[in-house]
């Protein structure tokens, strides 16, 4: 930014009501407020040329959740968009939440702080930002809900008191954004222009949705609902669900302690407990584990992790029965929407950088079989998908080859080479070209040692302690049981293999180890408080939140090709999931799912040194997490298609 874009311009727009169908609702009108000027007004047919005149003088934009109104500007008149993208592009849009946001997160302040010795949560709402900044709440009215109604009428027949609502946010906006900048770490704002460009992402994503298919909604209920009345069957006959079909949580809580009983449990380890049962082992003082176990009839987890530990096939059942009824009652009717309108996601920042998927979650949906598959791309289009491989890995190797000089674990990417299968050798005790030569063979004795490989690469990079890391092994999507030689085995061995990261864990104690400190993130310069208490998550953010820098802005990358780039093979696909490392969008060729790949590479690849990622592209005509690169005998991409049963 220079003199060029000194002007900042905090605006606001008012809509009809967000609604099935309608993420970026039909805009009412426009306010701004130039530098400390006077608010102004105008109604929705003369936003866009308001909006070029703004820019065309240099002004820098500031908004509250911006991406919204510049979704819902689009929406009203798409010949904005290479306007809108390139102001994004120059850094000349503000986001006050954001900029919110990452001041927290520099301040350990993120979603709550310490008010007079009480911990008290907060969102970042305007009305929020306003409450915490001035200790006052902003009046709110009626008016905020009837835009959809008054857009109908002349501006001479609208209240006089709506004119005046829609002017005051860009009072406060100014104002807050001010006060902001006295805030300390101003520095982690650098990284603001790209988190604004990401949400700018979403709300197109949202805006735009994705379909599923009735026919194929309900073939999964069938199946559901028979697998559930199957496994109820069962259950019912070990008294854990009631004739009616409901669960016996009494039942299931006995079961769990009796198998939590049967377990030998070393001095210092719990189970798994809820809130409560926490409150309960710490009530019980300097008993055994086991004896606390006998002393308590509630407050043990019964989710499906924690039934699946417990070793015991009716809990097990019973982790299922669980699963299979919670498909019923949330995702089929969600699944059963996306025939008739889009099912529309929001995304939001989460404190390691990366993001967060709600209302609904599309970043994590259930894994079982056929609830991806109901997802289904528009008449003419395919979903096109690609993923980074190994992508933490990657982050991992460039943080310590910055910080250190050297990354045997870069060495072995950069190389080609798999860090699975050369930690497995080493555990198997085997040559290490053998280990290669048998890898992909799931029957082969290496088999074992190289899934004991992969919870050692993803898992003892963030710090965890071994008992910890027992249970990480043990639950999805590893479920690999190891014993306690066999965790200290991988131990060793991986950081002989790898003892940069136990550098960086090093570095990373010493940062925080004495009252907290600030992890700076490589190269986009985001700040994140951790207390000395928060070890883990310090170790962690390192590697997730350069690969969130990275993902964001490969989705930037292809997401402005796809709206503002007429020229590019891109434009007209639309991205429909963001899943971290993961981008689908809907295309209608071959040869736009290849130029997506590149673009997320190229876009990813800003945020790395000393090695290049990786990601392959994947056509196909339901979305499946078992889709693979599939080309035909010239080597074109060709749809993947499940096979036969």
């Amino acid at each position: 930014r220079g003199p060029a874009f000194s002007m900042l311009v905090a605006f606001d727009t008012e809509t009809d009501l967000i609604r099935p169908g309608a993420r970026a609702p039909e805009l009412a009108c426009m306010t701004w407020r130039v530098d400390y000027g006077p608010a102004e007004f105008c109604r929705a047919h003369e936003a866009p040329d308001v909006l070029r005149g703004l820019a065309d003088r240099g002004a820098r934009f500031l908004g509250q959740n911006v991406a919204y109104d510049f979704a819902v500007l689009l929406a009203h008149d798409p010949s904005l968009t290479p306007l809108v993208f390139r102001l994004y592009e120059d850094d000349r849009i503000e986001d006050l939440m954001i900029r919110e946001q990452l001041l927290d997160i520099a301040s350990g302040e993120f979603q709550g702080r310490e008010v007079y010795g009480e911990w008290r949560k907060h969102g970042y709402s305007l009305d929020d930002i306003h409450a915490h900044y001035t200790g006052r709440r902003l009046e709110k009215d009626l008016f905020r809900l009837q835009y959809g109604i008054y857009r109908w009428f002349p501006t001479e027949q609208w209240p006089a008191g709506a004119i005046e609502y829609a002017k005051k946010d860009a009072y406060v906006l100014r104002g807050l954004y001010d006060a902001q900048a006295e805030r300390p770490h101003q520095q982690t704002l650098r990284n603001a222009p790209l988190q604004g460009r990401a949400a700018l992402c979403f709300a197109l994503m949202g805006a735009w949705g994705v379909r599923t298919s009735e026919e194929l909604v309900e073939a999964l209920r069938h199946n559901v609902e028979h697998e559930r009345a199957r496994v109820g069957g069962l259950l019912h006959e070990a008294g854990l669900v009631k004739a009616d079909g409901s669960r016996s949580t009494k039942a299931a809580m006995a079961r769990m302690r009796a198998a939590l009983l049967a377990r030998e449990w070393p001095d210092g380890r719990k189970p798994r407990l809820t809130k409560k049962g926490a409150e309960l082992w710490e009530g019980l003082g300097e008993l055994s584990t086991k004896a606390k176990i006998e002393a308590m009839t509630e407050g043990f987890q019964l989710d499906e992790d924690a039934c699946l530990l417990a070793d015991d096939e009716v809990l097990g059942l019973y982790a299922s029965y669980s699963r299979l009824t919670k498909v019923l009652s949330n995702d089929i009717e969600l699944l059963l929407s996306g025939e008739h309108m889009p099912i529309h996601g929001s995304f939001g920042l989460v404190i390691s950088g990366r993001s967060n998927s709600f209302n609904p979650n599309l970043q994590n949906l259930s894994n079982m079989k056929g609830i991806r598959e109901c997802f289904v791309p528009r008449p003419g289009c395919h979903f096109a998908d690609a993923d980074f491989e190994q992508l933490e890995l990657f982050c991992l190797g460039e943080v310590c080859q910055h910080h250190f000089g050297h990354s045997g674990l870069l060495n072995v990417l950069n190389a080609g080479r798999d860090p699975h299968t050369e930690l497995g050798a080493m555990l198997a005790r085997m040559p290490v070209e053998e280990a290669y030569a048998v890898a992909k063979d799931k029957e082969h004795p290496f088999a074992k040692f190289r899934a004991m490989a992969k919870p050692g690469n993803f898992g003892i990079p963030g710090g965890m302690g071994k008992p910890k890391f027992k249970s990480y092994a043990a639950n999805k999507p590893y479920r690999v049981h190891l014993t306690d030689e066999e965790i200290d085995t991988i131990y060793e061995s991986h950081r002989a293999l790898f003892p940069e990261v136990k550098q960086l864990q090093r570095m990373t104690g010493q940062i925080i180890g004495t009252g907290g400190g600030h992890i700076e993130q490589l190269y986009s310069g985001r700040l994140r408080w951790c207390a000395e208490d928060e070890y883990t998550a310090a170790c962690n953010t390192w590697f997730q939140g350069l690969g969130a820098d990275a993902t964001k802005n490969a989705l930037w990358r292809v997401t402005r090709a796809a709206y503002a780039r007429p020229e590019h093979v891109l434009y007209g696909i639309r991205p429909i999931f963001y899943v971290h490392d993961q981008v689908v969008a809907e295309v209608e060729a071959a040869e736009q799912a290849e130029a997506m790949a590149a673009e997320m590479r190229e876009g990813a690849d800003v945020f790395f040194r000393h090695t290049r990622t990786r990601a392959e592209p994947c056509l196909m005509d339901v979305w499946s997490k078992k889709a693979e690169t599939t080309r035909d005998e010239n080597g074109r991409l060709i749809p993947w298609r499940p096979k036969a049963a």
